[in-house]
């Protein structure tokens, strides 16, 4: 004899919040920058800078992000300014401010 039609549907239900009450306790593991990328990016390696303000905005710290991430910029790291400008565009945990914000044109291969 087969089963009832509902118990399937059940029993998914009791597995799914079983785990959705478990999930809400997880949180990421952020490993730890190695000491000498910290120790590169005060000494103005502007990848290192990038990677530390990556880190700071994975571990929610948005005035050391910001701070990292001008630092990178300043020193004409491409994906702080890419970074920055998308900040700056959509005022996300900065004032929305366009002047910042420098666009050109691209380049064309032909």
């Amino acid at each position: 004899m087969a089963p009832p039609h509902f118990i399937a549907p059940v029993l998914a239900g009791l597995v799914f919040a079983g785990c959705t009450d478990r999930d809400r306790e997880l949180a990421p593991v952020i490993p730890p920058l190695p000491a000498e990328t910290v120790r590169r990016a005060k000494a103005g390696d502007a990848a290192a800078q990038f990677a530390l303000a990556d880190r700071c905005r994975a571990l929610e710290q948005s005035k050391l992000m910001l701070h990292w991430l001008r630092e990178s910029a300043e020193r004409g790291y491409p994906l702080a300014q890419t970074s920055l400008g998308v900040l700056y565009l959509n005022g996300d945990g900065v004032p929305l401010d366009l002047s910042l914000i420098h666009i050109s044109e691209p380049t064309r291969p032909y």
